[in-house]
Formats: structure tokens, sequence, C-alpha cells
């Protein structure tokens, strides 16, 4: 990803067959290498659909971060997903 402001969406929806509860709330951290994770502001689009936003201007061309988003329902369900080096900044 180019050094500046970044952006993921990414649909957060229930396994097919399950029963289905609206998604309640959506969160994402980032880590960049070894530090600590640091909550993204999420904005709530359409649907199931979330988008969380970040600026890396400050992040020197080859760090790499790692990405972990959690969904929760009204039914109490909650998945964890978490992207290891699920990015590398260019310089650009």
């Amino acid at each position: 990803m180019k050094r500046g402001s970044a952006a993921s969406y990414a649909p957060l929806d229930h396994v097919p067959g399950s029963a289905e509860a609206k998604i309640t709330s959506v969160s994402v951290e980032i880590r960049v290498g070894a530090g600590e994770r640091k909550a993204l502001p999420v904005k709530q689009l359409d649907g199931n659909r979330s988008r969380a936003t970040t600026d890396l201007s400050s992040l020197a061309a080859g760090a790499q971060a790692d990405l972990r988003a959690t969904g929760k329902d009204a039914a109490g369900g909650r998945v964890v997903q978490t992207v290891e080096k699920a990015f590398t900044v260019v310089a650009g």
C-alpha cells in the first residue's frame, strides 16, 4: 500500500444456513510491526458493509501491518479474524 490514507471495505455476514441476527457492531484494529494494536474509525455503509480508514503517511516504506476485524450480532454471536502482514507500505 502506498503511504497516505488507506481504506478497507469488508462485508460482514452470517454463514449460509445459520440463524440470522442483526449485525450490531464492527471494529477494526491495526498493528504495525510488533507495536500495540490501535482501533481504527469504522463507518457503517449500506447493508452489512463497513469501512475502516487509517493514515499511513507517518509509516516508513517497508513497514508491515496486521489487521484484526471483530463483528458482533444481536444474538450474542461474535467473529474475530486476524490477518498477519496484511500489507506492506511502499514509498510513493
